[in-house]
């Protein structure tokens, strides 16, 4: 029977990871190695992962710090492999193998790598006022991303885009007025998509986003930033409010929460088969 190891990242200081297996008895601590707020994480297996983060400087008002972490042992340890000091915080990650990634920071600043990390290649950014929220890479070359337009620094609303050249083009395919904010993003397969936020706003498409059905989502006044599916059945989400793990079985057509193990705000989660 397979078994799905879940990992969610607290945002706050001090950061540490926890980890569950299906078949074990509870969460386990894991150390981030890092003092910066990490946002958002990605598995390709068991064993072979990356957090990203950061944080505008405390006592600079013109230095962001940016970091990017991989861990070989399933989060046992990790180590830096991309520094972003000075150019960008970085918000979300992805990776469709253990060789090919992306990941994207405020003002949709984004970077490419070929060989797991060990050197990255800057892309076109997305656009003016876009700041992304969360990126998923399905393979090599098709990918969505969920951000926000920023006018005069407000968010007008949530914008959905797809690419199909590994994050050198993307094409507008939705648009969400205010107050449907979506922070959270996860694929499964080239054609199965969810993304949710706040207000009770939940999107999945299951024919490749050409078309996006609105869920039911009963979690009234919390922010999910954080959701993962190890296929189009079961998947998990966590929100930065009241410290929130909600569970599904059935592709989130329904949701229940499960109890949660620490009292720090979730920003991400991830599911990986073993």
């Amino acid at each position: 029977m397979k078994s799905h190891p879940f990992r969610l990242t607290p945002y706050a200081l001090l950061l540490t990871f926890l980890f569950v297996s299906a078949a074990g008895a509870g969460w386990v601590r894991q150390t981030s190695n890092t003092t910066l707020g990490l946002w958002d994480i990605c598995f390709v297996d068991s064993l072979s992962g990356w957090a990203v983060g950061g944080r505008s400087s405390p006592f600079r008002s013109d230095t962001t710090l940016g970091i990017c972490l991989r861990t070989t042992d399933g989060g046992d340890t990790w180590t830096t492999v991309y520094d972003t000091t000075g150019r960008s915080m970085m918000l979300s990650v992805s990776f469709a193998n253990r060789s090919r990634g992306w990941m994207m920071g405020d003002s949709s600043f984004s970077l490419t790598t070929t060989d797991g990390g060990a050197t990255w290649t800057v892309l076109p950014q997305v656009g003016t006022y876009f700041s992304a929220f969360a990126l998923r890479f399905v393979n090599d070359t098709l990918g969505y991303l969920v951000g926000g337009d920023f006018f005069g620094g407000i968010m007008e609303g949530s914008v959905l885009f797809r690419s199909t050249n590994a994050g050198t083009n993307w094409s507008w395919f939705g648009h969400y007025k205010y107050g449907q904010w979506l922070f959270a993003l996860d694929v499964c397969g080239p054609r199965w998509a969810w993304s949710l936020g706040r207000y009770d706003t939940l999107f999945r498409t299951n024919d490749a986003g050409n078309s996006w059905q609105s869920r039911p989502f009963s979690f009234p006044s919390r922010y999910f930033y954080g959701i993962a599916f190890s296929d189009t059945n079961l998947g998990i989400s966590v929100s930065s409010y009241q410290s929130s793990i909600i569970r599904t079985s059935d592709g989130g057509v329904s949701w229940t929460e499960r109890p949660c193990p620490t009292t720090r705000s979730l920003a991400a989660a991830e599911m990986s088969g073993l």
